[in-house]
């Protein structure tokens, strides 16, 4: 641990007295707006801890994402990387944290809500997730927000459910990026595949928007069909996917527009790699991970486009913390950058090497926790 920040030290570097440091972080009155600001972003920046809130209120912050495993640890083991590296830094503060897995299913998720309710009560000051289509939520979360728990999200905005704030990247303008990459690549009068989940999903149909708007403007010629993922079965798509690639012969891009359905797709373009130039398909893939990175440099995708899913989680963890501990209201969306990597520009990305054992320490204090309260969750 490195030394602890105090009021004093903000002081210093804002040029201020430690009094007015103290009102500002308090948003108390006697503070110019622009000061206040300033203050504020040296504490965060500094990871500062309020001593008395450290000494007299505890906290406690639920977080509930898919566990990094199959399919799902292509997105989500950074997912849980950024959120430990934050958990890590955080430590000693009032803020306890309990980490909680689910399969990837909306409907392991809700089962693992109420386990987290049956557990937990009342005592959850505020709880992190994803919410897909929200509708399926409202009921389950509405049961934490009566209690007073406050509700964030990563990578997914859902208003209907009462959030206090979402980290992510603007899906509208990463479905713009893929749309105008591709576009400008091709020569018109050809077909596009664009995989992933489907639009009833809020974030991927902004993402579809997106791809379209642009591609209307890029080269509006580029006729775009979509083949939809399921959780439940995803062989569906390889097939599906195979049986555009032999009944369509002008093929010649694919955007798969999250990490699961990039994995398929490079399994499948594995098998039918094109023998020649004028065969080729150019595609885009999302997230980087040990297999986009390995098709990347294999040229079996051109790009991919990353969102940084340690740095989301990161500062959603940042976010909680602000809001519930140093009364900083986070915005409704805060969007962060994504990126476009071709081969020659992809960083070095570690992996996690042995998931089943990540899993598990990953749940450990949520199963100490429901043994005690009698509550099973097998």
């Amino acid at each position: 641990m490195g030394k602890k920040i105090t009021l004093q030290d903000i002081a210093k570097i804002a040029g201020v007295s430690s009094a007015t440091v103290h009102k500002a972080l308090n948003n108390s009155s006697g503070v110019s707006p622009a000061k206040r600001a300033e203050i504020q972003e040296i504490a965060l920046s500094l990871n500062y801890i309020p001593a008395s809130r450290n000494e007299n209120v505890k906290k406690l912050l639920v977080v509930l994402f898919p566990a990094p495993l199959d399919t799902d640890q292509c997105f989500y083991q950074f997912i849980w990387k950024g959120i430990e590296k934050r958990e890590d830094e955080l430590f000693g503060s009032s803020l306890s944290f309990v980490n909680v897995t689910f399969d990837g299913t909306t409907s392991d998720q809700l089962r693992k809500l109420d386990q987290i309710y049956a557990v937990y009560g009342s005592s959850i000051s505020a709880l992190l997730t994803i919410i897909w289509n929200e509708d399926q939520y409202i009921d389950t979360l509405q049961k934490f927000l009566d209690m007073g728990t406050k509700i964030y999200t990563i990578s997914t905005y859902a208003p209907k459910c009462g959030t206090c704030g979402t980290i992510m990247t603007n899906p509208y303008k990463v479905g713009r990026l893929a749309a105008e990459y591709l576009g400008t690549i091709l020569d018109g009068f050809c077909r596009i595949l664009l995989v992933g989940t489907r639009r009833d999903v809020l974030n991927h149909a902004n993402v579809v928007r997106g791809f379209f708007d642009q591609m209307s403007s890029t080269d509006p010629r580029i006729q775009i069909l979509e083949i939809y993922e399921s959780k439940k079965y995803p062989e569906q798509l390889e097939q599906a996917l195979e049986d555009m690639l032999t009944k369509f012969s002008d093929i010649k891009g694919i955007y798969a527009d999250n990490a699961r359905s990039t994995a398929q797709v490079i399994n499948v373009l594995r098998r039918h790699r094109p023998t020649c130039e004028e065969e080729r398909i150019f595609v885009i893939g999302s997230e980087l991970f040990e297999q986009s990175v390995k098709a990347l440099e294999d040229g079996i995708i051109d790009a991919i486009i990353d969102q940084d899913a340690v740095q989301l989680a990161y500062d959603a963890i940042s976010m909680t913390f602000n809001d519930l501990m140093l009364g900083l209201s986070p915005e409704k969306i805060t969007y962060l950058y994504c990126s476009l990597y071709l081969a020659n520009n992809v960083p070095d990305i570690k992996y996690d090497e042995d998931e089943q054992k990540h899993t598990k320490l990953i749940n450990n204090q949520f199963m100490i926790d429901a043994k005690k309260a009698g509550v099973d969750i097998s």
